[in-house]
């Protein structure tokens, strides 16, 4: 007598082989994933630190520009500032309301790293009485791993060019995102 047998189910060896290839597509689509995942999160903190160092570096850019000279020292506040590689003291003519110059008055901006935390560029502006600029203390960036000034001369009074390098770091998932950026300005005040 001729039996034939159904086979109505898998047999534990097809079993274990569908479980192993399920588990490797598994870890190979979560390590994709994470491996996605890091790019993303160094890419967002390069985007960070260059997008922090481009605001600082274009307004540093915007007063150097309104500026009629580099002063070697000036006293805000009861401090005294003193220009040079990582610090910049920036003279502008006061504007009225009606942008017009103001003669004889003059508004001061400071561009320096904190001395409490070199990775804090700051800014502060001294206005004169009749100024429509307003007075500043600000943080400009607070991820800054250098601020390297050059200038076109040796004596602050007839310094016409700045070259002005910056260079930003962001932490992410503990490696670092570091972006330097580069501009030149010319006072052109003067």
């Amino acid at each position: 007598m001729n039996t034939k047998r159904l086979n109505s189910g898998f047999t534990l060896i097809e079993t274990l082989i569908v479980i192993v290839l399920f588990a490797l597509t598994a870890t190979v689509i979560v390590n994709l994933f994470l491996g996605q995942n890091g790019l993303y999160r160094y890419y967002t903190a390069e985007v960070k630190s260059t997008g922090r160092a481009r605001l600082a570096l274009d307004r540093i850019d915007m007063v150097a520009r309104e500026s009629d000279a580099v002063l070697a020292s000036y006293n805000f506040g009861g401090t005294d500032y003193f220009s040079g590689t990582d610090t910049l003291i920036l003279r502008q003519q006061s504007i009225d309301n009606s942008d017009n110059f103001v003669s004889g008055s003059f508004d001061y901006t400071v561009f320096f790293r904190d001395p409490s935390d070199p990775r804090t560029l700051r800014e502060l502006t001294e206005v004169g009485a009749l100024s429509k600029r307003q007075a500043i203390d600000r943080v400009l960036s607070s991820s800054i791993e250098s601020f390297t000034l050059t200038y076109d001369s040796p004596s602050f009074s007839t310094v016409e060019n700045i070259d002005i390098e910056i260079t930003a770091s962001e932490n992410f998932s503990g490696s670092t995102a570091t972006t330097t950026i580069f501009s030149s300005v010319k006072l052109r005040n003067q």
